[in-house]
């Protein structure tokens, strides 16, 4: 799913990317990769970043709290 939402947002379709990369952190989340659920919201923060600056910020500040734990920073 993390892959169909880099295809939505290239195609600027933001609201499927979202729901795409939304899939992608779910199912991450029940395969418990905390370093692919990173992925997923830094992808989701760049959609965010065109769309809704402030949602960007507290969707990287996740991001960075889940590379930390995992220690990928």
């Amino acid at each position: 799913h993390h892959n169909i939402g880099l295809v939505y947002s290239a195609m600027g379709d933001h609201d499927k990317a979202l729901a795409a990369y939304e899939r992608a952190i779910a199912i991450r989340a029940e395969l418990n990769d905390r370093r692919g659920m990173a992925v997923s919201l830094n992808a989701i923060g760049r959609v965010e970043a065109r769309t809704a600056p402030a949602a960007a910020l507290k969707t990287y500040e996740r991001a960075l709290q889940l590379r930390r734990e995992v220690g990928d920073t």
